[in-house]
C-alpha cells in the first residue's frame, strides 16, 4: 500500500486499504487506516484524513508512545502536522509537532528527524519566523542525507526552496526545487514530482512573472494531478494556470486541455489521442471533463463547434 501510494495507484490503494482496514489484523489494519488518511488528504477530503487519525490516535497531541504502534502512529502524526498546514493553522500543527518530537526523542530513531524539521520549517514559515524556518529547512536537509533517505530529502529540498523564495532569493529557491523534481524522477515517484513542480511554479515562477515556465512545469504536473485525482493540487494548478491567462477564448482552458480538444475535435477517439499526446486515454476522458465544465457544454458534439468557432481546428 505505501508503494502504491506513492506511484500513483490511488484507486487501487483506496479499494485495498478499505478491504484492509475491514478484513485484515490488527496490524495491517493500523496501515490501512494510516494509507487511506494519507489518500484522502491528497484526494481533499480533510475531514475523513481527521477520522483517521482520530482512529489511530485518539488522544489527540496527548498521545503516549504506549497508545499505538510507532511506526504507523508516526506517520499519523505527520500526517495531522500536514492537515493542520493545509487548513492554515501553525499553531495545532506546532501542537502536533511537540508531540512527535517527543515520541522521536523516546525513541533516539533517526528515521523522522528530517521530515520533523521540515515539517517544524512550514510551521515558521506560517507564522512568519524565516530565518527560523531556514534554519529549520537547512538542518532537514542534512538530516535526510546522513543516513540517505531520498523521500525525506524531497520534502526537505521543497521546504528550503520555499523558505529562499519568501526571501526573493529565487535563483538558489529554483535550484533546491529542482533538485526535488530530479529526486523524484530518479525515484520513479510522480506525485511528489508533480507536488515539486508545483511548488516550485508558485514559489519562483509565478512570483517573477515567468509565464512560460509556469506552464511548462504545471502541464506535467496537471496530468499527473488529473490521473490520480488530486483535486487540491489541481486546484492549485489551475488558479495558476487562470492567473497567467491573456484575454482570448482559448484562455479558459490550459496547454493541455487545449491539445486534447483539438485532438478530440478533428475526429480521434480517446484511443487514438491518447497515443497521439502520450498519456492515458483514462487521462484524456478526464481532461473532456473539465473542458466541459469550463465551456459549459456537455457534449464531444457542443465542444467540437466551440473548438472549430474559435479556429482551435
Amino acid at each position: 500500500m505505501p508503494l502504491l501510494l506513492r506511484t500513483g495507484h490511488w484507486d487501487e490503494v483506496d479499494k485495498l486499504a478499505r478491504q484492509t482496514r475491514q478484513d485484515g489484523s490488527p496490524l495491517e489494519r493500523q496501515m490501512a487506516v494510516m494509507i487511506l488518511g494519507q489518500l484522502l488528504r491528497h484526494r481533499g477530503d480533510p475531514q475523513g484524513a481527521w477520522q483517521m487519525v482520530r482512529e489511530i490516535l485518539p488522544r489527540g497531541p496527548a498521545s503516549q508512545p504506549e497508545d499505538a504502534l510507532f511506526p504507523y502512529a508516526m506517520e499519523t502524526m505527520r500526517l495531522a502536522i500536514r492537515l493542520a498546514l493545509d487548513s492554515g493553522d501553525p499553531a495545532h500543527a506546532a501542537e502536533w509537532a511537540t508531540t512527535y518530537d517527543h515520541w522521536l526523542d523516546w525513541s533516539g530513531a533517526l528515521r523522522g528527524v528530517s521530515e520533523s524539521l521540515a515539517l517544524r520549517s512550514e510551521i515558521n514559515r506560517l507564522q512568519g519566523n524565516l530565518d527560523s524556518a531556514e534554519n529549520n529547512a537547512i538542518e532537514a536537509v542534512s538530516a535526510s542525507t546522513e543516513p540517505w533517505q531520498p523521500l525525506a530529502l524531497i520534502e526537505a529540498e521543497r521546504s528550503l526552496g520555499k523558505i529562499l523564495a519568501r526571501k526573493t532569493q529565487f535563483e538558489s529557491a529554483e535550484a533546491h526545487f529542482l533538485r526535488a523534481v530530479e529526486l523524484s524522477q530518479t525515484c520513479q515517484l510522480p506525485i511528489e514530482e508533480a507536488i515539486s513542480r508545483v511548488e516550485l511554479a508558485e514559489s519562483v515562477y509565478c512570483a517573477t512573472g515567468n509565464i512560460d515556465r509556469t506552464s511548462e512545469f504545471l502541464e506535467p504536473a496537471r496530468d499527473t494531478a488529473t490521473a490520480v485525482g488530486a483535486q487540491p493540487l489541481l486546484e492549485r494548478i489551475d488558479a495558476m494556470l487562470a492567473s497567467e491567462s491573456m484575454d482570448d477564448p482559448l484562455s479558459v482552458l490550459s496547454r493541455r486541455e487545449t491539445e486534447v480538444l483539438r485532438a478530440i475535435s478533428s475526429g480521434m477517439t480517446d484511443a487514438e489521442a491518447a497515443d497521439a499526446l502520450f498519456i492515458s486515454p483514462r487521462t484524456v476522458s478526464q481532461h473532456m471533463r473539465s473542458v466541459y465544465n469550463k465551456l459549459g457544454v456537455s457534449s464531444r458534439a457542443a465542444a467540437t463547434r466551440w473548438a472549430v468557432e474559435n479556429e482551435l481546428v
